[in-house]
């Protein structure tokens, strides 16, 4: 998965990559059944480089049946390839899985045949490796899956041994963990693991389940219906705490939050592409309050609205997209002065703010790391004089704006100290001007003068 969301998925018996948006709506594949460039034979692992923007991004696909590695632009088109079949330095035999680094840059694969793991830099030049066959500590036994952690550690799905290895950066290794069996922290011919987003999914592919390795809880039983699985070979975590699932035998994706709660699935057997959901119907809020935009007259700015009866649908605004007005799991929303509404467009990494109608009024930020972007934009409020606060949840910061969405200062930085925060969850002004901050990863809530 890439940091914005964007699910790439190794459509193994169709010989392609497909990809999706977060939400399971279709974009793109690329590939057919060959041995040419850009073609694949049976490919059974893919991993993108973390780059922004997304054009930057490079995607790895494990060419399984050709015994290869092959690198595509984030559009899909052919970059180059490494690797051919065979046991030496950069060769492969039937190679299942593969990750990228997220820092100094490289490439590992799970050589599945040859039961070691391969290390390469970014254009392919071998780096080294590391394991060979059998049941001790840093031998495999066909190994389906490697993943790489923020931590830069190796973590290895030893699918014949039934457990996960995990080994330093330079392949020495650490500990094992795991045993066969269908109990709490035991496995069953585990074919991949993938670490994003500080949390860590199995797919143990025997017991017909997805296992979480930050609370060992697990998500699935055997079985087609929804939250069920079966055989399934891939599991990734991603943005909104969601890990998706590759339900093999179902021929499908289903998607679990961190929880191992099940929250839908997309996808079915077949061969043609997953297809776009259809445009959204225009919808233009009633005009009976409509003001142009702007608050009425007199009252103090309050606006008029019309009286409710439990929930009584009022009107709607907005639509999937990135477009001015459109959203990306939109996280939460606020009112402002004058009944403005301040909206964290989360997926698209920006603040969007709107008229009491629900006509835009204006949008701030972008997806970054400096002064004024943002990295999944997760709360927001209105404080004294309309100033705008804003959790940048993935930058563990607090970011303050001018009313007319203009930088004005930022705090905090990934910690546990004070000031310091891990996910935070929420912020709210009190009256007297305190910024109140839930500060969730840390378990604890941090209260701020705001100057």
């Amino acid at each position: 998965m890439h940091n914005d969301g964007t699910v790439f998925v190794a459509d193994t018996g169709n010989h392609r990559i497909q990809v999706f948006h977060a939400n399971g709506t279709f974009i793109f594949a690329f590939g057919s059944e060959g041995s040419g460039e850009g073609n694949f034979s049976s490919p059974r692992g893919v991993d993108v480089t973390k780059s922004s923007p997304m054009s930057r991004t490079k995607i790895v696909v494990a060419d399984t049946g050709n015994h290869r590695i092959q690198v595509f632009h984030a559009n899909g088109t052919f970059d180059f390839a490494f690797g051919s079949e065979g046991s030496g330095n950069g060769n492969f035999s039937s190679p299942e899985g593969v990750a990228t680094r997220r820092a100094g840059g490289g490439i590992a694969v799970a050589d599945t045949g040859n039961h070691r793991i391969q290390v390469f830099y970014y254009d392919g030049t071998f780096a080294f490796a590391f394991g060979s066959e059998g049941s001790g500590n840093g031998n495999f036994s066909s190994p389906g899956g490697v993943g790489m952690t923020s931590d830069e550690r190796f973590y290895v799905a030893d699918t014949g041994n039934h457990r996960i290895q995990v080994f330093e950066y330079d392949g020495e290794f650490d500990r094992a963990i795991g045993s066969h069996g269908t109990g709490v922290g035991q496995f069953n011919s585990p074919r991949s693991i993938n670490e994003g987003w500080s949390l860590a999914a199995v797919a143990d592919t025997g017991n017909h389940r997805a296992v979480f390795a930050h609370n060992t809880r697990s998500a699935g039983s055997e079985g087609s219906g929804e939250g069920q699985l079966l055989s399934p070979e891939g599991a990734a975590t991603g943005a909104y705490f969601r890990t998706y699932v590759a339900d093999t035998g179902n021929h499908r994706i289903q998607v679990f939050h961190y929880n191992g709660r099940f929250l839908f699935s997309f996808g079915s057997e077949g061969t043609v592409g997953g297809q776009p959901p259809p445009a959204q119907p225009d919808t233009t809020p009633p005009p009976a309050n409509d003001t142009g935009g702007q608050p009425p007259p007199g009252g103090g700015g309050a606006v008029a609205s019309p009286t409710l009866a439990g929930g009584e649908f009022a009107f709607e605004f907005g639509s999937y997209g990135s477009g001015r007005g459109e959203f990306m799991w939109p996280d939460g929303a606020a009112l402002g002065p004058g009944g403005i509404i301040g909206v964290p467009d989360w997926g698209n990494h920006r603040i969007q703010v709107f008229h009491p109608n629900g006509t835009l009024a204006f949008e701030f930020g972008s997806l970054g790391h400096g002064p004024g972007q943002f990295f999944y934009p997760g709360g927001l409020a209105f404080g004294p004089g309309g100033i705008i606060g804003v959790l940048d949840l993935g930058n563990h910061r607090v970011q303050l704006f001018h009313p007319n969405g203009t930088f004005a200062f930022e705090f905090g930085s990934l910690g546990h100290g004070p000031g310091q925060f891990f996910y935070p969850g929420g912020l709210a002004f009190s009256p007297n001007g305190l910024l109140v901050v839930t500060d969730a990863g840390n378990h604890r809530i941090q209260v701020f003068r705001i100057k």
